[in-house]
Parts: C-alpha cells; structure tokens; sequence
C-alpha cells in the first residue's frame, strides 16, 4: 500500500500544474461536496433533480464528472442542497491544502483514473482566454 501511496504522490507531483489535471481535480472535489451535502441532507438524486427541475439522468451524468457545469447550475445546486458556494482565485504560490488523508484514501481509485485521463490528454494544446 505504501509503495501505491507513493506512486500516487509522484504522479500528482508531475501533474499539479497540467491544465487537464487540474480541470479534473477540480470536477472530482465539486462531485464529492455535492455528494457529501446530499449524504448529510439525506436527499437522494431523483429529489436533487426535482428540486433542480431536471432529469434524474442529468444528475447522474453530472456527478459522473460533466465538465459542462455553469457558475449557474452550481449556484443552483447550492441552493437545492441548502449550502454556499464560494469560487475564488488566488496567487499561484499559494499553497493549495492537500487532500484530507481520508479523502485520499477513499479517492485513490478516483486519482489513478484522474492521472491516467489527464497524461492521455495533457498533449493537447490549451488556448489562453
């Protein structure tokens, strides 16, 4: 397990500043508030999407990881689940906190995904907004 723990620990070093890596990192932390705040609430998906006014099969394909959420939709989801959402940016040399180790934990099959998808795609070339 430790020799997997490293591994892991090596990979998210050589990824930490891919565009990919972190597009991904990003979807995987907003899935797993949103379905923290679900757990806690005891509200299942078909009432998330009842209370969205949507599908049950748009929250399914949204916690699977839909790179298409707006600030909308979040804000949206924040209001059905009774909780705040708060975006900000900050300097590149702050120090983002690393993961909680239970969250490392429970997310190591999740990382191994994530590190696989965003190598595979790191060659594509990123256009500056």
């Amino acid at each position: 397990m430790k020799k997997i723990s490293q591994e892991i620990q090596r990979l998210l070093e050589e990824l930490k500043d891919d565009p990919e890596f972190k597009l991904e990192r990003l979807m995987l932390e907003i899935n797993e508030d949103i379905c923290r705040f679900m757990e806690e609430r005891g509200i299942t998906r078909a009432e998330l999407a009842e209370k969205l006014g949507t599908s049950r099969a748009y929250i399914t394909k949204m916690l699977n990881g839909n790179p298409n959420l707006t600030l909308r939709s979040l804000v949206n989801i924040a209001h059905a689940l009774e909780c705040e959402i708060n975006i900000r940016f900050f300097e590149k040399e702050t120090r983002i906190p690393n993961l909680s180790v239970y969250r490392q934990q429970k997310s190591v099959k999740k990382t191994k995904k994530l590190a696989f998808s965003a190598k595979k795609n790191s060659s594509k070339k990123y256009k500056r907004m």
